[in-house]
């Protein structure tokens, strides 16, 4: 969310589709996340809730273009899945 010229807010929400009962059974979650103005990751270890899987700031520079890919790495207990975020415009 662009505040002003010189200012953002940012979140991050990682949504989960399965039930919280299987994130308790991980022993150490990451993920991170890469987009042309910046980025962040967070690590958990011991049990993950649903409510760790979101995170935000804020800052002075630059903010995200509609047309920027962001790129998403989550890691757990030795598995790993990437994949990229893309706004889909509607219309085109």
């Amino acid at each position: 969310m662009k505040d002003s010229e010189t200012s953002k807010r940012y979140t991050f929400d990682l949504h989960y589709k399965g039930e919280q009962s299987d994130l308790g059974e991980i022993k150490q979650f990451k993920y991170s996340y890469k987009g042309t103005s910046g980025g962040g990751s967070r690590t958990q270890e011991g049990p993950v809730s649903l409510d760790m899987l979101h995170s935000g700031g804020d800052g002075t520079g630059a903010f995200e273009r509609e047309d920027s890919v962001i790129k998403v790495n989550v890691e757990w207990d030795g598995h790993s899945e990437e994949f990229e975020l893309k706004n889909d415009k509607q219309g085109n």
